[in-house]
């Protein structure tokens, strides 16, 4: 992996059962950048993450921050520095904001720096400061996806991988959402991986999009690019014809 690399992903193969899900997925997310995973239902997109993450079982090679964490659990993997929203905004509906903010720390030893990043967390969702004492089953949808992300950067991690995240969300607050996420990207030096069905919500925000579909990766290429042909939309609904290794349209 090269230096300017977070995350390498190699040849990555996942199989349940005797389906094949993933077949040789491969890319890398530079330090720093907001990279996002499109594709249709069923293309392997959160089993991607998932596998990243140490919650599935899965063979290749996956490096982050220089070391190979692939078959590692997943608490070992958050202790590293990379942090997993998993989709459905999972919420401690009984307990306080607060309270749910504060679990996501239990794996850091400098306790004294708690209270300074809860301050950090409630600069940038202020939504979540004017509720701190409220239970987290009455937020919002989408104040329930900036408490599970406040939740993630509790942990301070070098890289977070969202799943879905403007899953079921008024296209307002996923811009809100986004908004929050680059800014944690320049301002924080967070780099961020995040796995969308739609490709609109993210043209906007990624530094490069990554197209999966079937299990393999289509195309790969910058937002900016991507506008300018009908490559996006060919590789997301399986009209085009791609090399897999480039992730580069075929003419």
């Amino acid at each position: 992996m090269g230096q300017d690399h977070i995350l390498s992903v190699t040849d990555l193969r996942i199989q349940y059962g005797r389906v094949q899900v993933l077949h040789g997925v491969s890319f890398d997310v530079p330090a720093g950048a907001l990279l996002a995973i499109v594709g249709p239902n069923g293309a392997g997109k959160s089993s991607t993450l998932s596998a990243i993450a140490g919650g599935v079982a899965g063979a290749g090679d996956v490096r982050f921050d220089g070391r190979s964490i692939l078959g590692l659990k997943p608490e070992a993997i958050a202790r590293s520095g990379l942090s997993f929203v998993p989709e459905g905004r999972h919420v401690f509906g009984s307990l306080s904001v607060e309270e749910n903010l504060r679990i996501g720390t239990f794996m850091r030893g400098d306790r004294q720096r708690l209270e300074q990043d809860l301050q950090l967390v409630l600069t940038y969702f202020p939504k979540l400061k004017e509720r701190i004492r409220q239970a987290g089953g009455k937020l919002s949808g989408g104040e329930q996806q900036m408490l599970v992300i406040g939740r993630a950067l509790m942990t301070r991690p070098k890289l977070m991988l969202i799943d879905e995240p403007s899953l079921g969300l008024a296209p307002r607050i996923v811009e809100e959402v986004y908004a929050i996420l680059q800014r944690l990207r320049s301002q924080e030096g967070v780099s961020i991986l995040v796995n969308e069905q739609s490709s609109r919500r993210v043209m906007s925000f990624a530094d490069e999009i990554i197209v999966l579909r079937d299990g393999r990766v289509q195309l790969k290429g910058q937002p900016s690019d991507l506008a300018k042909s009908h490559a996006l939309h060919d590789a997301y609904f399986g009209t085009g014809t791609f090399d897999r290794d480039s992730g580069e349209a075929i003419p």
